[in-house]
């Protein structure tokens, strides 16, 4: 999807094999805790200065079974009546000293732990996993961009550095392919996966 500089965006969804995500299906809507990604920490995704940041908007129950998905895309076109922001949900995006902008979507609401102006460092925390926004479950949508306005940028290609695919030992930087399990340590929270 090009719109809102989305052309290379992934969602990255926490599914932990000790805490699985609950099975699609059965209930139209799902309390968000019950998701293992909800309030998970969410890291800088380059160094730079925050340009935008956005956490007043309520998280929603996660839409877990068709009815809840045909609910969603009823919903999200509404949200686009009210521009980007009712899309992302709750975000931050930065921007690098070389001008390139990295926004990381869907925060929990009131988790923010930057203002537009802070420096940051790549995989210090800005915030928490939330279910704000057009989502269907909590997890945490990250797009570089070449522009901060999500009305005019177009998306970039990324990678992910040192991190594991699947069961493999080595660190690499990729980009995961679909159900494709990624690993990462960040320096601020080395247990985190």
């Amino acid at each position: 999807m090009r719109a809102y500089g989305q052309a290379y965006a992934i969602d990255v969804v926490a599914d932990p094999v000790d805490t699985p995500r609950p099975e699609f299906g059965r209930r139209m809507m799902r309390a968000v805790s019950k998701y293992p990604a909800f309030g998970a920490p969410v890291f800088a995704m380059l160094d730079g200065e925050v340009v935008r940041a956005s956490g007043w908007r309520r998280d929603h129950r996660a839409r877990s079974n068709a009815w809840g998905i045909f609910y969603m895309m009823a919903e999200g076109m509404i949200r686009e009546i009210g521009g980007p922001g009712f899309v992302v949900g709750n975000h931050v995006t930065i921007r690098s000293d070389d001008g390139v902008y990295a926004t990381v979507a869907h925060l929990r609401q009131g988790s923010l732990t930057v203002k537009v102006g802070d420096r940051v460092t790549a995989g210090s925390i800005v915030g928490h996993c939330g279910n704000s926004g057009n989502t269907s479950e909590p997890h945490v949508h990250a797009q570089l961009m070449d522009r901060a306005s999500f009305w005019t940028a177009r998306g970039l290609p990324m990678t992910f550095a040192g991190v594991t695919l699947d069961d493999e030992d080595e660190r690499t930087e990729a980009l995961p392919a679909n159900d494709q399990h990624m690993t990462v340590n960040s320096p601020a929270c080395p247990e985190t996966h």
